[in-house]
């Protein structure tokens, strides 16, 4: 319980509910003929009332979730639950006593009137139903927020609030899994009167026994004297939020300090980190773990540098050390290999055992001084920063190389790099892609549908597969990939008007984009945009995306996009590790069948096995079979041979342009009347 509550130097919490509180609660419950019980983290009771109801216990032990064989509290301890226990109002919340985070277990009787204990509390007290919407509040809120009853309630009390704060707490009441600790937040409030308050407010979900959302309970108090008195504005402004490490800001002011002095910047090293596979598991386990597993790696890198080190966390999962004092090269990459052996380790939170990668870009600074001419400290340290990128990238690129040490040679890449990165944010501001499409063919040499393929303008982006993989990295990955489905889209309705007849439309979809709430009704407001039936859509899954653990939230878009008429393919369908199960659970209506099952690797025979394992499962399960990338009429017969429904790949057509499409397709369409 102790170690998921901030340290009190960095946490609103350090203005919040203190000693004081404790004492009054428990001096005024007992005068309510009520129950307390004040728990250690190690789940003894350290402090109780005179008055225990022995005939609570067993829904004392449940509501604590507590192992009396091991003595130990369960895994979400710290949530606010609240329940009716035999004529009492049992709540448990996290409380501060002597300076230590406890549990308190309060026990009230349920028809005395609770807006009198609540009112007689020092600080402002509010409950809200799931919606955030108001319910109740004691009368120091009334002064805090300088409105009246009729003026908080509804969702009132959050517009009362500042732009940031109510952007966190809409972030906190959306997410589909809130840590234990709540949410905490300095706040700044202006009464009508114009009046300026600092709040720090603390946010908890209350649930009841058996994990319901009943609703939200707020503690908010006057923090103005003490904010104004604090470090704490100094120490958000210099360091990342999450990690408490340094942010870039700082960072890129401590580096411009080294660089003036070249004599200190030759004896240092940078080190690039960057996380392989991060957003893999923000997308996948949720960016509530995502989070906890950056603390973890911001921990262990302070745990294996010095305290003259720099460690700093520039976004993402981009973090940079700074060793200083490295006699040579060969003492820096032995203090690096330190470094990733430690980060490396699995890492296990709430239940789930992550494995880490990493990919580390190790600069020194006598190359950089040796390399780059400039008197500018500012541009040295770009410099020195886009260096150890490449380096870095250099890494991400060679599987195996975990950690690349920046050379001279390594400048032309560094420049590739940039030069990347500048096109996606060029096609961010532009929308710079066309759609090509791929005609899919029935058994009797019909074409039925299309896959839209996306092409960019820039020839810095003629690796599809890289461009996509930086686009997913960009800050702004979401926009861009939505807005490439609405060109995907766009360009065959343009396809569609110059044709006769009925033709369907695959298109690919990244997984993170099922893993936004809101996608299904994204995606169908762009169909509804161009008056394009569902029916007429198949979304396309990649098997290794597919593979590991998915987030409920990409189960409800599918089933969402599947009620209106879309179906789901499997991509790439022998290049990945699906099981039945998951083949049901995602209610896959077509097998994409890729071309490893027609490598020239196999025999012939081997080919036709693994097809009609293909086919028999495909018929088990009820799904439509495609087997794309054919490219010869050998494997065009052994498709046909083993009953499959639908063919794809070079021997029948490359990716076209709209208007090669049309051309073609209309060719076709006339020579098979």
């Amino acid at each position: 319980m102790t170690n998921q509550i901030l340290p009190p130097e960095f946490s609103s919490t350090n203005f919040g509910v203190r000693e004081e509180l404790t004492s009054f609660l428990i001096n005024y419950i007992e005068g309510q003929g009520g129950f307390y019980v004040l728990f250690d983290e190690q789940g003894s009771a350290v402090l109780s009332s005179s008055r225990l109801p022995n005939e609570l216990t067993p829904s004392i032990r449940e509501i604590l979730n507590f192992n009396a064989v091991h003595k130990i509290f369960g895994e979400e301890l710290s949530q606010h639950k609240a329940t009716i226990i035999n004529g009492y109002q049992v709540t448990l919340n996290e409380v501060y006593h002597q300076e230590a985070m406890f549990l308190i277990l309060l026990g009230i009787p349920e028809n005395n009137v609770l807006s009198e204990l609540y009112n007689a509390f020092p600080i402002g007290v509010m409950k809200a139903d799931h919606l955030l919407h108001l319910k109740f509040c004691n009368t120091h809120c009334y002064e805090l927020f300088g409105l009246s009853s009729d003026e908080l309630y509804g969702r009132n009390w959050i517009n009362a609030l500042d732009s940031d704060s109510r952007e966190k707490i809409f972030s906190f009441f959306s997410s589909t899994y809130n840590t234990p600790t709540g949410l905490r937040v300095i706040a700044e409030v202006v009464s009508p009167l114009g009046k300026k308050r600092v709040l720090s407010i603390a946010m908890h979900e209350q649930i009841d026994l058996v994990g319901n959302l009943l609703g939200y309970h707020v503690m908010l108090q006057d923090i103005t004297k003490e904010y104004g008195e604090s470090n704490y504005l100094k120490h958000l402004a210099t360091h990342d939020s999450l990690t408490q490490l340094l942010n870039r800001s700082s960072l890129i002011t401590e580096l411009e300090t080294i660089c003036s002095t070249p004599a200190e910047q030759s004896n240092c090293a940078l080190l690039f980190i960057d996380l392989d596979k991060f957003k893999y598991i923000n997308d996948t386990l949720g960016h509530h773990i995502g989070d906890e597993l950056l603390i973890v790696v911001a921990k262990r890198l302070l745990h294996t540098t010095r305290d003259s080190d720099l460690v700093a966390r520039i976004g993402g999962d981009e973090f940079i050390v700074v060793l200083k004092n490295v006699a040579n090269e060969q003492i820096a990459l032995e203090r690096t290999q330190t470094i990733a052996s430690n980060l490396k380790k699995p890492a296990k939170i709430q239940q789930q055992q992550l494995n880490i990668y990493l990919s580390i870009g190790l600069t020194m600074g006598r190359e950089i001084i040796d390399s780059f001419i400039t008197d500018d400290p500012h541009a040295m340290v770009e410099y020195w920063l886009n260096a150890s990128d490449s380096a870095m990238y250099k890494a991400k690129a060679h599987k195996g190389h975990e950690i690349v040490t920046y050379s001279r040679e390594l400048s032309g890449e560094l420049e590739s790099i940039l030069n990347i990165r500048s096109a996606i944010e060029q096609l961010y501001q532009q929308n710079s892609s066309q759609t090509y499409f791929q005609p899919i063919w029935s058994a009797t040499q019909q074409i039925v549908a299309v896959e839209a393929l996306s092409r960019f303008d820039s020839p810095i982006l003629s690796n599809v597969a890289d461009t996509f993989a930086h686009i997913k990295e960009h800050k702004y990955s979401q926009e861009i990939l939505l807005r490439i489905i609405d060109n995907n889209i766009c360009s065959f309705i343009k396809v569609l008007s110059k044709l006769q007849g009925q033709l369907s439309l695959n298109i690919n979809v990244e997984l993170q984009l099922l893993n936004d709430g809101n996608f299904s009704q994204r995606f169908l407001a762009i169909l509804t945009k161009y008056k394009l039936s569902p029916s007429l859509i198949t979304i396309e899954l990649t098997e290794r995306e597919t593979y590991s653990h998915i987030e409920h939230i990409v189960f409800d878009n599918l089933n969402t996009l599947k009620l209106q008429g879309v179906k789901i393919a499997l991509d790439d369908f022998g290049t990945g590790y699906s099981s039945i199960e998951r083949l049901l659970k995602l209610g896959f209506n077509q097998l994409k069948i890729d071309r490893v099952f027609l490598s020239n690797s196999l025999t012939l025979q081997q080919k036709k096995s693994a097809l009609l394992a293909s086919v028999q499962l495909g018929n088990a399960l009820n799904l439509q079979l495609l087997v794309e990338g054919i490219e010869t009429t050998e494997d065009a017969q052994i498709c046909n041979e083993c009953g499959i429904q639908l063919y794809q790949g070079y021997l029948y057509a490359k990716p076209m342009p709209i208007e090669q499409t049309i051309k073609f397709i209309g060719k076709h369409n006339e020579s098979a009347k």
